[in-house]
């Protein structure tokens, strides 16, 4: 049992580095940072920006978990009073892409999207 958490985890950590590595390398060209939420009244953490700028919270995911980006993003920046911004780790055009933007032009959300070839 040891060796197959080994293994998963293992497996899993290239694909974290990798979401990683493209937040380190793009975040900073839009004078951005990684920053910790936490609650105005309790302190507690309540979440993590992948990248926060002086106008966008921005969530770094690969293009197939675009859902999981958008709610982050909508949520950080409901916490931050900065618009909400994904960036996926897909080409410009995907599926995933197109997916995206669909759901946000449905419901006119105020999201922008970026995308970075992986």
């Amino acid at each position: 049992m040891k060796w197959l958490t080994f293994i998963l985890l293992v497996l899993s950590f290239p694909a974290l580095a990798a979401e990683k590595d493209y937040q380190d390398a793009w975040c900073p060209t839009v004078n951005g940072k990684p920053t910790t939420l936490r609650d105005r009244l309790t302190g507690e953490v309540v979440g993590y920006v992948d990248c926060l700028t002086p106008t966008h919270a921005v969530e770094v995911d690969p293009g197939k978990k675009w859902a999981e980006g958008l709610g982050q993003a909508l949520f950080y920046a409901s916490r931050t009073g900065r618009r909400a911004g994904v960036l996926l780790i897909t080409p410009a055009g995907s599926r995933h892409h197109r997916r995206l933007q669909a759901i946000i032009e449905h419901y006119g959300l105020p999201v922008d999207v970026w995308t970075i070839d992986p």
